[in-house]
């Protein structure tokens, strides 16, 4: 609301009634006290309203175009859709407002929309955060002067969030089995996944020469690539390759042609030569979740984690294997990139399968 609204409400006597019934927040009552002097005649008031009608500089589906050049460097198709699709589903809950007529009541609009179809309260959180990074880069950028009503939103509580469960030993045993048999590129991505607790995104954009087959410690360097970005700093690491994850490593090495400085799995690489991780985790959990009790991929990357942690391997070298980002003392000291190979190959034989 206006400076100029609020001043007014304190120099104007006024009265008003509200029928409705319901919570109201002060900017709705003010909303409403503004509309019924306007409509008594009160020339200041009419005025107020008048300037809230002006539209700002941009709408939210305008702002995407300056929320994209400032993410230029970091964008991938992944994260430019995602942030698309919160700002449609925003513009189909409350319309493509300028961005200074959205208000608190939007935001609860918008929530209340996304529970309707039935998302989990996860997704509703990833959501919002978009359309507020959106916004916000938009506010900086234009220099507007508001408030984002879309930051710090409280969600319900909801019981709509599953806990991971990692594979069970039939589970696994399962899935290298069918994995073997198939040698698809789907089966050998996920099978390379079992014993190196790294994410699917980052295996299927592993170059060949990121693969080090000949190396004393056979391993895979995860790390920037034209075609895939990184979810965090830390994602950057070297991960010794054990067990089915060395052997389907060296069968996709053998089996699937390509440059050295090009993707491993070319199958998931895009007419615009970027890797697509959406299609790449699709087909990995329905192959998957054939095997086992409806789990995914993460299932793998939760089970060494978990038997890492079981084995008694230090905190700081489990977040080496698996690219988790920490604020431990044990990592602020010793540097993830500085911890040996042979290190990591030690616990990761312990629990490799």
């Amino acid at each position: 609301m206006s400076v100029l609204a609020r001043e007014m409400l304190r120099t104007d006597s006024w009265n008003i009634e509200i029928d409705e019934q319901g919570d109201f927040t002060k900017e709705d009552l003010i909303d409403h006290a503004i509309n019924a002097m306007a409509a008594e005649g009160n020339l200041v008031a009419q005025k107020a309203i008048e300037l809230k009608s002006e539209p700002s500089a941009c709408t939210i589906t305008e702002a995407i175009a300056i929320w994209l050049e400032w993410k230029a460097d970091q964008r991938n198709d992944d994260n430019e859709k995602h942030a698309r699709l919160s700002v449609r589903y925003l513009t189909e809950a409350v319309g493509d407002k300028p961005l200074t007529l959205f208000t608190r009541a939007d935001a609860k609009a918008y929530v209340d929309y996304l529970f309707e179809r039935d998302v989990a309260s996860s997704t509703v959180r990833r959501n919002l955060n978009n359309v507020v990074s959106v916004i916000n880069r938009a506010r900086s950028q234009l220099g507007l002067d508001m408030v984002n009503p879309f930051e710090r939103y409280e969600l319900p509580r909801r019981k709509d969030t599953t806990t991971r469960q990692p594979y069970t030993p039939d589970e696994m045993q399962k899935i290298m089995e069918a994995g073997m048999a198939s040698q698809s590129h789907t089966w050998l991505l996920a099978l390379m996944g079992m014993n190196v607790g790294a994410r699917i995104g980052e295996l299927v954009g592993l170059a060949r020469n990121d693969v080090k087959l000949q190396a004393n410690i056979p391993h895979i360097v995860i790390e920037e690539r034209p075609w895939r970005s990184l979810k965090t700093a830390s994602s950057n690491r070297a991960v010794p390759l054990t067990g089915v994850s060395l052997q389907a490593a060296q069968i996709a090495m053998q089996k699937f042609e390509g440059a050295e400085n090009e993707p491993l799995f070319q199958m998931y690489w895009s007419k615009r030569e970027k890797i697509n991780t959406r299609s790449a985790s699709a087909g990995v959990n329905k192959v998957i979740k054939k095997k086992t009790d409806q789990k995914t991929s993460h299932s793998a990357r939760h089970r060494v984690i978990s038997d890492l942690t079981a084995a008694g391997c230090p905190l700081e070298i489990i977040e080496s294997i698996s690219g988790h980002s920490t604020q431990s003392i044990a990592n602020r000291v010793y540097n993830k990139a500085d911890i040996p190979l042979d290190v990591k190959l030690k616990w990761l034989e312990e629990i490799a399968i």
